[in-house]
């Protein structure tokens, strides 16, 4: 902020404790003015909702995957690489713990979580706070519990690709999500990373395609 512009009461009170503090000999406090965005209001969400249930049901489309190399922080990646036992490799969902073991290690049933790109493009308002959301995938497709009942396949790249199966355990959000990021339970699903899972039957399968022909998503 330049130095003629006025300052706010709350910044001239801070000021005045720096100064009786003795802190200017430190350096001096710069102010900077950060734009806010404003949240989508209920009404704006409740309108919206009705435009996701034109999302593909069949084939759908990969549009990103990102990993959480640390709290706090995103990673876009260009390729993603799928494991069974760790989930997506570079991520930290084995580091993270889970409430829901009674040990509180990981749940294995919640290595991925998987959003709708429609509805996180709408949230986030502009592209470069998508990834601010928190979950690893984000899909153009149907992600509805009617549509995808527990135990449905996805299979990410074809053959030669990777599969992931919707569990039963629900993914309401979380503190991992940064500040004010909300998304409701029906667009945002746990899943885990398999080509089976054990003593289940697969429900349904559906298909996923890269966003881009030359970019794998393993």
């Amino acid at each position: 902020m330049p130095d003629d512009e006025p300052r706010t009461a709350t910044q001239l009170a801070i000021m005045a404790e720096e100064e009786r503090l003795g802190l200017a000999e430190h350096g001096r406090r710069i102010w900077m003015r950060r734009p806010l965005l404003t949240h989508r209001s209920a009404d704006e969400l409740a309108a919206f909702l009705a435009a996701l249930d034109d999302q593909p049901r069949d084939v759908g489309t990969l549009r990103a995957v990102i990993a959480r190399p640390a709290a706090g922080r995103r990673e876009v990646l260009d390729v993603g690489q799928l494991d069974v036992v760790q989930g997506l490799l570079g991520d930290t969902w084995a580091e993270r713990g889970s409430r829901r073991t009674d040990d509180g290690s990981a749940h294995p049933d919640m290595q991925l979580n998987i959003m709708s790109h429609a509805l996180v493009a709408f949230l986030a308002g502009e592209e470069d706070r998508e990834q601010l959301a928190g979950d690893q995938m984000f899909v153009d497709l149907d992600l509805s519990h009617d549509h995808l009942p527990a135990w449905s396949e996805l299979h990410i790249g074809g053959p030669a690709g990777a599969v992931v199966v919707v569990t039963d355990q629900p993914h309401n959000g979380c503190a991992g999500s940064a500040p004010g990021w909300s998304a409701p339970a029906p667009y945002d699903r746990g899943m885990r990373s398999s080509s089976c899972v054990p003593g289940r039957e697969k429900s349904h399968s559906h298909t996923l395609i890269g966003s881009c022909e030359d970019r794998a998503h393993d």
